[in-house]
């Protein structure tokens, strides 16, 4: 077993480069793409991913991340699922789990999977209208950090991009302007990161921002944010968007009760 997180694309490479038996990989959060990759890429050895299926732990998304860059690499995988709390009690999570152990690879059907359309004759000329002015104008293609949150499979370039009839012209996220500051007080510390994203802040400036559907990354935090004693706020000041995280300077209540509820809030792992 290898313990604790892979943080980086260099703690792949050490601890998973040299691993020649079939390996399992749980996701219970968010992770990026090179984090697996960079380790296993080059090697065939049996690989499966899997994970639960949860708003709070949010592993499905990592494993459909990492899978999708995997994929681009040409790199051989497995993946499997359950949004079960007793991952043993749902069968055909247990029959793909097996199909694997006995096979190292699980096949999926593929009866709704179709490589080509029909398309009507209207279509296929308004594609060809598009594509010729696309060759025509040269349409610069704004690339915002493409790869930054490590998927790899979305990084496309100019090699490709070029021949299609787009400019590319990339930019870093890091060229965005962030403000971090942390704050302490007597009994707790906050840590604020303030960006000035004033789009997506006039969009949601109207709405509150503790009863907003941000999506599992800011849920994931929010729970482990209270299951350490603290807490998580985010605000839009008009001309950006505000994170707060709050913890007390103290240990956290081991018996609080979870907001996020009973069955899939806790996370699934392969014994």
């Amino acid at each position: 077993m290898i313990k604790g997180f892979l943080t980086k694309p260099s703690e792949s490479i050490a601890k998973l480069g040299p691993v020649d038996d079939p390996m399992i990989g749980v996701f219970v959060h968010w992770t990026y793409g090179p984090h697996t990759c960079d380790g296993v890429v080059g090697k065939n050895n049996p690989l499966l991913l899997a994970s639960n299926f949860s708003g709070t732990w949010p592993g499905l998304v990592a494993l459909l991340n990492t899978g999708a860059c995997l994929e681009s690499l040409k790199r051989p995988f497995s993946r499997i699922w359950t949004s079960h709390k007793y991952w043993t009690k749902d069968k055909q999570f247990m029959e793909r789990l097996e199909q694997w152990c006995s096979t190292g690879q699980i096949n999926y059907p593929t009866h709704e999977l179709h490589h080509i359309a029909p398309i009507s004759e209207a279509a296929n000329k308004l594609a060809d209208a598009v594509y010729e002015e696309v060759q025509r104008k040269r349409i610069l293609a704004l690339m915002l950090g493409d790869t930054s949150m490590g998927m790899i499979n979305g990084y496309f370039g100019p090699r490709v991009l070029a021949r299609l009839g787009f400019a590319e012209h990339k930019v870093d996220q890091s060229w965005i302007s962030v403000r971090i500051r942390i704050v302490r007080a007597v009994s707790a510390v906050t840590l604020k990161v303030e960006d000035r994203g004033g789009t997506r802040a006039a969009d949601m400036a109207k709405a509150r921002a503790d009863d907003l559907q941000l999506g599992v990354g800011v849920m994931g935090m929010r729970e482990r944010m209270r299951q350490l004693g603290g807490h998580l706020a985010v605000s839009f000041n008009g001309s950006g968007t505000v994170v707060a995280a709050t913890l007390p300077l103290g240990r956290p209540d081991p018996e609080a009760p979870s907001e996020a509820g009973s069955g899939t809030s806790q996370p699934v792992g392969l014994g």
